[in-house]
């Protein structure tokens, strides 16, 4: 039994009714133009908290977390760190990466050998 290719998606403007124009851009009425609603409410969202806390508060919590890391919070100080430097990125990652390949690849040498 052979089985039929699948039919491409048009652009528009040939009536397979995609809702797209002949430039491929989305045409008046599409649903699927409407964006995610999910991302709609996460932005509500997070608007809401940015108008909910002032310059002081950040500036006050920025605070609290820079005196728990200098008392001895490691998990304050890691934050404090990721936040004001950025997260920590093995550095050695490429050469570990490499490492690893020829130990796997030695390993295939020998099962192909034997």
């Amino acid at each position: 039994m052979s089985e039929q290719p699948l039919n491409p998606v048009g652009n528009g403007g040939n009536g397979n009714g995609d809702g797209r124009r002949s430039d491929g851009t989305f045409g008046p009425g599409n649903k699927l133009a409407k964006g995610n609603p999910l991302n709609r409410k996460a932005q509500v969202l997070r608007s809401a908290y940015i108008r909910a806390v002032s310059k002081a508060d950040m500036r006050a919590i920025v605070a609290a977390v820079l005196t728990a890391a200098k008392a001895g919070d490691i998990q304050a100080a890691k934050e404090l760190c990721d936040r004001v430097m950025g997260k920590a990125v093995a550095s050695d990652l490429l050469q570990r990466i490499e490492a690893l390949e020829s130990a796997l690849m030695a390993g295939r040498d020998t099962v192909n050998r034997g």
